[in-house]
């Protein structure tokens, strides 16, 4: 539910995934879609996997990307 419903307040949820396929398809799995965070130390490896997400906006190690 957490992943999928619009949550407000100071709320932080870590879920498990086994592979970044599947990472992505929960990050992908809300209607909502606001904003989407990747945190890598391969720049580029998070900018590739920004872009695999639906968001409004997605930042990478803390930088907007879109």
């Amino acid at each position: 539910t957490i992943a999928r419903e619009e949550i407000f307040g100071p709320v932080l949820s870590v879920m498990s995934y086994r592979d970044e396929d599947e990472a992505i398809a929960i990050a992908n799995s809300t209607v909502y879609g606001l904003g989407g965070y990747v945190f890598s130390r391969d720049k580029a490896h998070a900018l590739a996997v920004g872009r695999r997400m639906r968001a409004g906006r997605i930042f990478c190690n803390g930088e907007a990307t879109s």
